[in-house]
C-alpha cells in the first residue's frame, strides 16, 4: 500500500566495498550480492550483514550482478569489465563464462532459472545455458541508419554497443538497451529482432512490468522515465524526477517503480483503478543501484560509497 512505502526509512546501512557499481537479491530474496569498481563482491545473508562474504573476481570493476538457483543454493553470478563472467559458491570460483571481446555491460536471468543472458560493449548478446556451463548463442546486433544520396537514402546496418537488459516476464522476450538509443526486442528462441524503439538517447536502465506489457526505460544523465507500452509500441508515461537517475527496478505486482539517482531515491505509484500515478516516496538518498527486498517490504540500494542501504 502507498501509505506503508511513505513509512520507509533507513534501517540499515553496512559498507561492502570501494564502490557500489551493481545489486541483485536471489529468487527468495534473503540473499544480496554487492559489486564493486574495485573487482570485489559482497555476498550477504539479508538478515545477518554482518555475516558478508566478500569474493574477489580479478582485475576491472563488476559491471552487474545476478543469482542462480543451483541444488537448492544460490550462487551469485558476476559480470565484470574484462568481459568475463563469474560464477561462485561460497568464496571458491564454481564456473567461469568468457565469450565477449569488451565488457558485459548487462546480465539477466530467465524466468525457467537456467538460462542467463549478457550483453556487451562488444555489440553482442550471448544465451547461456547453466546446466551445462555453455554458451548456447552468440548474436551480434544491428542498428539501421540513413545516408543520403542525391534524392535517394541507403540504409545503411551497422553494429551498436549494448548496455543492459532485462528478460520479458513470459520467458519469450529479450529487451537490450542500446548506446545509439535503441531499445531492442530479441525473440528469445530464434534471436532474431522482435521489434526496436528509439528512446533518443544511450540507454542507462530498462526493467519490464509484472504484467509484461509495460517497459521502463531510463537514457543516460535523464532526470525522467519513460514507460513503453508495448503494444502500442510506444511512450504512455513519462515520469519526471528531477534528479538524474541511474537505476530502477518494479516490483512484484506491476504498480510501484523504484529509481535511485544522484541524488534521491523516489517511488512511483501506479494505481489500478484510478489509472493516476502518484509519489509515495521520496528520499534524498544517492545510489547506483536499486532493488526491491522480499514481498516489496523493503528497499535495498547500492550507494556509490559502497554501501548497502536497507529501507524498510
Amino acid at each position: 500500500m502507498p501509505e506503508d512505502v511513505q513509512q520507509y526509512g533507513q534501517k540499515t546501512s553496512v559498507h561492502m566495498v570501494k564502490s557500489g557499481t551493481s545489486l541483485a537479491t536471489d529468487a527468495r530474496q534473503d540473499m544480496v550480492v554487492l559489486g564493486g569498481s574495485d573487482g570485489t563482491c559482497c555476498i550477504s545473508p539479508l538478515n545477518d550483514l554482518g555475516a558478508a562474504q566478500s569474493v574477489s573476481v580479478g582485475a576491472g570493476a563488476v559491471t552487474d550482478v545476478a543469482f542462480w538457483e543451483a541444488a537448492g543454493r544460490s550462487l551469485p553470478i558476476i559480470a565484470t569489465a574484462t568481459g568475463a563472467i563469474k560464477i561462485f559458491s561460497g568464496n571458491e570460483e564454481h564456473a567461469s563464462l568468457s565469450r565477449h571481446a569488451g565488457a558485459v555491460s548487462g546480465l539477466s536471468l530467465h524466468p525457467c532459472g537456467s538460462i542467463l543472458a549478457s550483453v556487451s560493449e562488444d555489440k553482442s548478446f550471448v544465451f547461456y545455458d547453466l546446466e551445462s556451463m555453455t554458451a548456447a548463442s552468440q548474436t551480434y546486433t544491428n542498428s539501421r541508419t540513413w545516408r543520403q544520396s542525391g534524392y535517394a537514402r541507403d540504409r545503411l546496418t551497422t553494429s551498436t554497443e549494448l548496455t543492459c537488459c532485462h528478460f520479458h516476464p513470459d520467458g519469450h522476450l529479450l529487451a537490450a538497451g542500446a548506446i545509439d538509443g535503441e531499445i531492442k526486442l530479441f525473440d528469445v528462441n530464434s534471436g532474431e529482432s522482435a521489434a526496436t524503439f528509439d528512446a533518443g538517447g544511450p540507454i542507462q536502465s530498462l526493467s519490464f512490468s509484472e504484467n509484461g506489457i509495460w517497459l521502463a526505460v531510463v537514457v543516460q544523465t535523464s532526470t525522467s522515465i519513460s514507460i513503453w507500452d508495448l503494444r502500442k509500441a510506444a511512450v504512455v508515461k513519462v515520469l519526471e524526477l528531477g534528479s538524474v537517475i541511474r537505476s530502477i527496478d518494479w516490483d512484484y505486482t506491476g504498480q510501484y517503480l523504484a529509481a535511485v539517482g544522484s541524488d534521491c531515491l523516489v517511488v512511483q505509484h501506479y494505481d489500478k483503478a484510478s489509472k493516476e500515478w502518484s509519489e509515495p516516496l521520496r528520499k534524498a538518498t544517492s545510489g547506483t543501484a536499486v532493488r526491491w527486498g522480499a514481498q516489496a517490504k523493503s528497499l535495498l540500494v547500492a550507494s556509490t560509497e559502497g554501501s548497502l542501504e536497507v529501507l524498510q
